[in-house]
């Protein structure tokens, strides 16, 4: 070099017979920003094959407690060395992996190339500050260009690396997604690792990162990594063997809820890793789902738990990854005291379950079985399902097969309030208000794939059920009940249920159930005592008799509004108590000119009738009815009604939200026809059928037990223009007259005034023209009632 840059002190000895040289004691200094590094190599023979820097600076001591060397080389040596603010840029210090440090403070003790020598390091690695801090002992062996390291300490501040540079020096990192956040201490106990020109050969050692974090967009296609509080601790770490891991760290949560603790094994020749002995352990509770969603592409439309809580362990037996996914596995899981809540998990239903408990064993990906058990508490303060069976898993397939499952509940146990609150469509249902009974589902087959379910082969049974509805005073008891189903079809075997003395039999099957379901239903009814079982003690108006019915119903059972079928209906020995049906209807027609119409009847009628007028209740003989359900509501094609006093015949429509609207003709009976006629005369006599009953249609809406409404006045008002204009407004009047006579009220019309005197005063030509005429007939009450009302009813 052209300016001093090497200095040299100590003792030299020279043996001219074997040519040789040695030192002592001799201390060199040297500054390497001077150093001439290619002339060196070139002149240097051991230097040949040696990779040199680039750049090299840093004040370099260095004491030669001895060395030898003659015309063979150097021979043996021993120094210490030291260097100070070293920088090194080194280019393929590995295949294509460079290596760029500054800040270097080095001190190395009794270095020689015979065995061991102390090392200790500190120096800034792809980073402006020292990040790395290095000790212990290492030996170097010229002759396979390699070092080996023994007991050796290595630390470095993740937070302070470069990852943009350690990508741009490292050629296998170039197509590697590295984190954008890296954070954390790692340490590095070497007990030994062996490098050299080939790379790694063996190593073990023991690592701990403490206080770690790590940010990664797209860690694998669709996934984003973010964890922090990172406690790593790898024991007896080696490329041969199996290595100790632990692990702990805050994953998508704000506190540490995941840990690992297992055996680990990596094969770098087939970029592999496995796990023997594992035991992962997750707290759901500190799972921040909002934040899963937005890491995981895939789960940007899937519903997720708007709340999740429980302990989930995995027991990792064995398990095999490597660069094309994972290889094989075969693991067990649990889920301890776990809890959930999901809404919408279909459309207008959630999903709220807690004290969970899940087992699942022998889950693998060579499609063998793996058994299941799970409990939980649905709708229910206390756990009340109950799951066993074994499932076969295809993974390329994404399917899965249960065979040999056995699902249990006790009803007892179910909550109809929270069912009410979970299922929108039942907010308005009537649920019943006790539920007892055992079931159980035997599952002998089903399948499921991304398109749902594809196949389902089950039976079971319903044993000692009650259920208790509010509108019944008894509870319905249902002995035993058997259903079963196969690939396309499920079907309800005949089942009896007691109510009270009445007995409801009933039979259904479901077509296409997997598909499009198709409900074929058949019901009865026999004896069914109204007053026995229906719940009307706050009802304005109650029900008796003896119900018969039948019934048949076809369509979707999830749509109310495709069912359609037939049925027919019979109320024997029936009663309403709290209407009086005929008193009811003589009160609805009101008309101007007969405003006390009922009344009048029950003046006109014998002490027997109006008995029967003043009952509350209403007697009924017998209520038929034909029907047809089509469109979310029932016609009834045929109504009939009997009784002492009147029969009804007509149509009608009811809904299923029990509201119903009802047209006929109401007849009177022939014995009270004949009175009302033969005392009352022409109002009713325009009102007579063919069989000459006093008849008139009647319209009656209503919903439920609540009074109904009948609507008549415009009906009468037809009849009574009828009369009127084939009879003549003056015989209407005088019947009127005849009628209103009857009931006290006066009809004529009262004198005119006194018309003058002679002598009282001179007359005007009107009033002796008037006097010269006939005088003109008064009008009757009843005629000139006719007369007002003449008008309105023949609009």
């Amino acid at each position: 070099n052209g300016e001093p840059n090497v200095n040299f002190q100590g003792t030299v000895a020279l043996d001219l017979n074997t040519q040789a040289v040695s030192l002592k004691d001799f201390d060199f200094n040297a500054d390497l920003s001077k150093l001439p590094l290619v002339k060196m190599k070139a002149e240097l023979a051991p230097l040949k094959d040696v990779k040199l820097p680039e750049t090299l600076s840093g004040l370099l001591s260095v004491k030669v407690k001895r060395l030898s060397a003659g015309p063979k080389g150097l021979g043996d040596f021993v120094l210490d060395a030291n260097l100070q603010n070293g920088q090194v840029n080194l280019k393929e210090v590995a295949p294509q992996t460079n290596f760029a440090a500054s800040q270097i403070n080095l001190n190395i003790s009794n270095f020689s190339l015979a065995g061991p020598f102390a090392f200790a390091l500190k120096m800034a690695y792809l980073n402006p500050a020292p990040d790395i801090d290095v000790q212990g002992t290492a030996t170097v062996d010229m002759k396979t260009q390699s070092v080996r390291l023994q007991d050796f300490t290595a630390g470095i501040d993740l937070g302070m690396l470069s990852l943009s540079e350690l990508k741009a020096n490292v050629g296998a990192l170039k197509a590697t997604p590295l984190p954008e956040v890296l954070d954390g201490k790692l340490m590095a106990m070497i007990k030994n690792l062996e490098a050299g020109s080939a790379g790694l050969k063996t190593v073990a050692m023991d690592l701990k990162l403490q206080n770690g974090r790590v940010v990664m967009k797209d860690a694998a296609p669709g996934i984003s990594i973010n964890a922090k509080d990172i406690n790593l601790d790898v024991k007896e770490f080696g490329l041969d063997r199996p290595f100790g891991l632990r692990l702990g760290l805050a994953y998508l949560s704000d506190v540490p809820n995941i840990q690992f603790d297992g055996r680990v094994s990596v094969d770098l020749s087939k970029q592999a890793v496995g796990i023997k002995d594992g035991h992962l352990g997750v707290d759901l509770s500190k799972l921040n789902f909002g934040e899963l969603k937005s890491s995981v592409t895939a789960l940007a439309t899937v519903p997720l738990p708007q709340a999740m809580a429980g302990d989930l362990k995995v027991t990792i037996n064995d398990l095999n990854a490597g660069a094309a996914g994972l290889l094989g596995m075969l693991v067990d899981v649990s889920l301890e005291n776990a809890a959930v809540e999901l809404k919408d998990v279909s459309p207008g239903v959630n999903l709220q379950a807690y004290q969970i408990g899940l087992s699942i064993k022998d889950v693998s990906l060579d499609k063998k079985p793996m058994s299941i058990r799970l409990k939980a508490a649905y709708l229910s303060d206390q756990p009340n399902l109950d799951f066993t069976g074994t499932a076969v898993f295809d993974v390329p397939q994404s399917a899965v097969e249960v065979k040999d499952a056995l699902f249990k509940t006790d009803l007892s146990l179910w909550s109809m309030e929270k069912l009410k609150s979970s299922v929108a469509a039942l907010k308005d249902v009537s649920l019943p208000t006790e539920l007892k009974g055992l079931l159980n589902v035997q599952i002998d087959m089903l399948a499921a794939g991304p398109k749902g379910m594809s196949a389902l082969q089950s039976r079971g049974d319903l044993t000692a059920a009650v259920i208790k509805l509010k509108e019944l005073k008894l509870p319905v008891n249902i002995s035993q009940l058997k259903f079963q189903a196969d690939g396309t079809n499920a079907k309800v075997d005949d089942l009896v249920v007691s109510l009270g003395k009445g007995t409801i039999k009933a039979k259904a099957a479901i077509d296409q159930y997997l598909v499009k379901p198709i409900l074929h239903q058949e019901l009865t009814v026999e004896g069914l005592d109204l007053d026995e079982v229906l719940e009307q003690k706050d009802a304005p108006i109650k029900a008796l008799g003896l119900l018969y019915a039948s019934m048949k119903i076809d369509g979707d059972p999830s749509n109310l509004n495709s069912l359609s079928g037939n049925g027919t209906f019979e109320l024997k020995d029936g009663k309403l108590k709290g209407l009086n049906v005929i008193k009811t209807v003589f009160d609805s027609i009101k008309l101007p000119m007969l405003p006390n119409l009922s009344g009048m009847v029950m003046s006109a009628l014998p002490e027997e009738y109006k008995k029967q007028f003043e009952k509350p209740d209403t007697d009924l003989k017998s209520v038929t009815s034909t029907m047809t359900i089509a469109q979310g509501a029932a016609d009834l094609s045929v109504i009939d009604v009997q009784s002492d006093l009147f029969a009804f015949h007509g149509t009608g429509k009811a809904g299923f939200d029990q509201s119903y609207a009802v047209n006929g003709s109401f007849n009177i009976t022939k014995d009270l026809s004949d009175l009302l006629v033969r005392d009352l005369e022409n109002p009713f006599s325009y009102m007579r059928n063919g069989e000459n009953l006093v008849s008139f249609p009647v319209h009656v809406k209503g919903k439920g037990a609540a009074q109904p409404k009948f609507e008549v006045e415009a009906i009468v008002k037809d009849v009574l223009k009828n009369a009127v204009q084939s009879k003549g407004k003056e015989e209407l009047g005088r019947f009127v007259d005849k009628l209103l006579n009857k009931n006290g009220i006066q009809t004529q019309s009262p004198p005119s005034e006194t018309p003058p005197q002679e002598g009282d005063g001179p007359a005007d030509q009107t009033q002796v023209d008037q006097s010269n005429q006939k005088e003109a007939p008064q009008k009757s009450a009843g005629e000139q009632l006719i007369e007002g009302v003449f008008g309105t009813i023949l609009k």
